[in-house]
């Protein structure tokens, strides 16, 4: 998928046999009982303390989320394997959300395809590098080349390893979202990293600053559209609250991410409704909610 890790002669294959014969191999008596991936994991974790909790969501590096479907509805299923399950029996949906969306409707940019165009696997997860932790941070330089190649950031002048793909992580754009200091000490700190002739003024952290709010601003929107769309595909706007349990670093400690999601909420179904999603951290989820079903198997 998109975590850069190649694995040989495993697509199509059964997960819990190759597992079991790795085990087998080092002689380990371990016995998978239960596969899930991170947002199954932290859905069933955060209902387990919070039943009002009807979607699971990671927003780190990438972004994906889970949530309760109605069998008859999964169509995905052969009609006899749903024929055996009542009408309001659910199952646990791993949406794979990251790779949905296409450039038809996509609101992409030109850096988004720039981006794109320099990834090594162009045209997948479009929606998810428009919003995830792996991508901000060259979204951010992308735009600022460009403002720097129009003379308006850093006197024009390109930083040295600035004009390197993938050199300015979204690591940095959290320090600059959240240095209040009057001199930018943090903020230069994280520039020192690119020398350049003359040190960047605060005029230049400020719009280089701005650039990382508009970015980040534009993710915490498109992560509230997942949301929205899971809410939705449920009906659940008759209820009196709708609990979100939210896993992922990006989420959790880029400054102000929180806020500009339940912004974007608000501005979608305005504050009256909006107030009925509540939006909980979920940490480690994925593996207490492992832990959960692995216990609930028979």
């Amino acid at each position: 998928m998109g975590k850069g890790f190649t694995l040989k002669n495993a697509e199509g294959r059964d997960l819990a046999d190759m597992f079991h014969e790795a085990f087998q191999r080092k002689k380990l008596n371990v016995k998978v009982t239960a596969i899930l991936n991170d947002t199954v994991g932290t859905l069933v974790s955060h209902a387990y303390t919070n039943p009002a909790c009807r979607i699971g969501l990671i927003f780190a590096t990438g972004i994906n989320a889970a949530y309760p479907e109605k069998v008859p509805n999964i169509t995905k299923l052969d009609q006899d394997i749903r024929n055996k399950y009542t009408a309001c029996t659910e199952m646990l949906i791993n949406t794979e959300i990251d790779i949905f969306g296409t450039e038809a409707y996509l609101p992409l940019t030109k850096y988004d395809l720039a981006l794109d165009l320099s990834h090594n696997q162009p045209k997948f997860q479009l929606y998810e590098k428009m919003l995830s932790g792996a991508y901000m941070g060259e979204l951010t330089r992308l735009i600022a080349m460009d403002f720097i190649e129009a003379g308006v950031l850093f006197g024009g002048q390109i930083p040295k390893g600035f004009d390197q793909p993938w050199s300015f992580p979204t690591k940095h754009m959290s320090t600059l979202e959240s240095d209040t200091t009057k001199e930018k000490e943090a903020s230069q700190k994280i520039l020192s990293e690119f020398p350049i002739t003359n040190k960047p003024t605060l005029d230049d952290i400020a719009i280089l600053t701005r650039i990382c709010y508009n970015v980040s601003a534009r993710a915490a929107s498109l992560v509230a559209v997942a949301i929205i769309s899971l809410v939705e595909q449920q009906n659940l706007l008759n209820q009196d609250q709708i609990v979100v349990g939210i896993n992922g670093s990006t989420f959790e400690f880029y400054p102000h991410m929180d806020e500009r999601v339940r912004s974007a909420l608000n501005e979608w179904y305005g504050k009256e409704i909006a107030r009925k999603i509540v939006l909980e951290v979920a940490s480690e989820g994925g593996s207490v909610g492992g832990a959960l079903i692995a216990m609930l198997c028979k």
